[in-house]
């Protein structure tokens, strides 16, 4: 026990010192635009920016002001751009690529160390470990580890961006409508209490709901499932098997929001055009990281605990497949299911999933402006730079590019994230079922492939990534009044029936797989 209480300590020491380096991490100037800017005839661009100054009385919301007073103090007596203007252009202040990956690289030490001592209490100092069916040393350390990690990524800063309009040189913030006027540099504490403020309760509930009061729920389902493992009261025993097995269900479901913050990347980087008058620079920050290996060490750690042994039952009811058409039958018919699912897989993966687009009516409405401003907006195609859509394909090469040429390692965790847990895993478990529903008269029935689609069932995160995007979406849905729309498109439909399929083959292939087992069983009982 001391052992153990000593060894706590040294993680949390750790820990402390992480959390003390993010605090007084050295900070600069970012800017992911290109260094050409809009350039726009002296009249066009003149006409635009008096448009802009325009407002209609008591009903100028917080952007008309911004935007009124950004242009009142920058462009009265229609100052030209200086060469300090475009130096300074579109940046916001925020930690540096090298120290966000310097401590990324921390983190994956801190996580090798901790495994590694785990490692090396079960192999060498096995009387220290709890035994008696309780989790190893090893799992106890990527368990204690994650939720080590999930303090700071509630709490350092998870991602910055700055969303402006630069015309010829000149800058003006919109993010003042989110009330963070210099860009949003937050956390997800801060994340939520900003959604709170700005109406997007629906949001910042759901943030809440799942990087907050899941991690609580998981760790509280652990607790009373090992105190209750070895009770001498039956029920509580049968109690603590269902607890382990709800963690193992709904551990994964503390990573929509890291999802959603990937595809906010893509989106606000999308503006970055050669010729945009709309700049926005962005970058996920170190408590990305931290919570991502939050939500994947904690989903790996809790798979590789066993849940208490189950009352002994005999399946006497066919589940409904087997009862109609036969084993054979369930057979070929979860066998036939792989087909579709893989090619809405693939669709849903190359198609654009969530967009963005600009309502200029909505826009002029809410910020109280001139209604010639509409004319101004179409002569500039502002909708048009607003216009962007994002598919997985397209953010996973993102990605990628941006760990190659930028060197950022979140970018490279980000890119794991989807391009491993939702895209492959998803496809090694539909093929797993598919060999499983081959093997079910096997013994046992569905052999080794069941049980490797059950370990990948719970680790392949596509039906996460589909809540991820409609957590989007719908905290979005507070600024559509605003003009700013986020919309679902048909390649999410494609995933979300994907994923349909995925859950209905894997109950299916595994609900016959249990019948045939029990069958089994009762047949040795009356043979013995």
């Amino acid at each position: 026990a001391c052992f153990h209480l000593r060894w706590f300590q040294v993680m949390a020491s750790f820990i402390f010192s992480l959390v003390l380096c993010l605090a007084l991490g050295t900070k600069s100037e970012i800017s992911d635009v290109p260094d050409q800017d809009c350039e726009l005839p002296e009249e066009e661009g003149d006409a635009w920016l008096s448009l802009l100054q325009s407002r209609s009385g008591p009903r100028t919301s917080l952007l008309g002001q911004a935007l009124s007073k950004n242009i009142s103090s920058n462009l009265a007596g229609n100052v030209a751009p200086t060469a300090k203007n475009k130096t300074s252009a579109h940046t916001i202040v925020t930690h540096t690529t090298d120290f966000i990956n310097r401590v990324d690289i921390l983190i994956v030490v801190f996580i090798l160390a901790c495994f590694g001592a785990g490692c090396l209490i079960d192999a060498k100092l096995p009387s220290y470990t709890l035994g008696g069916g309780h989790p190893s040393a090893k799992v106890i350390s990527l368990l204690v580890s994650s939720y080590l990690l999930l303090l700071p990524g509630l709490f350092t800063t998870l991602f910055t961006f700055l969303i402006k309009v630069v015309i010829n040189g000149q800058e003006i913030d919109t993010t003042a409508v989110l009330k963070r006027p210099g860009g949003l540099n937050e956390s997800m504490i801060s994340l939520c209490q900003m959604l709170f403020d700005t109406g997007g309760i629906l949001g910042g509930i759901l943030i809440i709901l799942y990087a907050m009061v899941v991690p609580i729920v998981k760790l509280t389902l652990l607790t009373f499932g090992e105190i209750w493992r070895h009770s001498e009261d039956t029920a509580k025993v049968q109690q603590a098997r269902w607890c382990v097995i709800g963690v193992q269900q709904v551990s994964k479901w503390a990573c929509p929001d890291m999802f959603a913050y990937i595809l906010i990347l893509y989106l606000f980087r999308a503006f970055n055009k050669p010729g945009s008058i709309i700049k926005g620079p962005a970058s996920l920050d170190v408590g990305f990281t931290c919570f991502s290996m939050f939500c994947v060490l904690s989903t790996i750690s809790t798979l590789a605990i066993q849940p208490p042994k189950a009352e002994t039952e005999k399946i006497i009811d066919p589940p409904w497949l087997v009862k109609y058409f036969g084993l054979q039958g369930a057979k070929y018919c979860s066998f036939v299911l792989v087909f579709p699912l893989l090619m809405l897989l693939g669709y849903g993966i190359w198609a654009p999933c969530m967009g963005m687009r600009l309502d200029a009516d909505l826009l002029i409405a809410a910020n109280g402006m001139d209604p010639g401003m509409k004319k101004a907006m179409d002569s500039l195609k502002i909708a048009d730079m607003v216009h962007t859509d994002v598919s997985l394909a397209n953010c996973i090469m993102a990605l990628c590019q941006w760990f190659a040429t930028k060197f950022e390692v979140t970018s490279g965790f980000a890119a794991i994230m989807l391009g491993i847990f939702v895209g492959v895993l998803t496809f090694l478990d539909a093929i797993s079922l598919a060999l499983a529903a081959l093997k079910l008269d096997a013994k046992p029935s569905g052999g080794k492939a069941l049980a490797r689609a059950h370990v990948l069932k719970h680790v392949s995160m596509l039906d996460v990534f589909v809540m991820g995007v409609l957590v989007t979406c719908l905290a979005g849905n507070a600024y559509r009044d605003r003009g700013t729309v986020f919309i679902v498109e048909p390649g999410l439909l494609a995933l979300l029936l994907a994923e349909f399929l995925h859950y209905a083959m894997y109950n299916l292939v595994s609900s016959a797989a249990s019948y045939v087992d029990a069958m089994t069983d009762i047949g040795n009982d009356v043979l013995s």
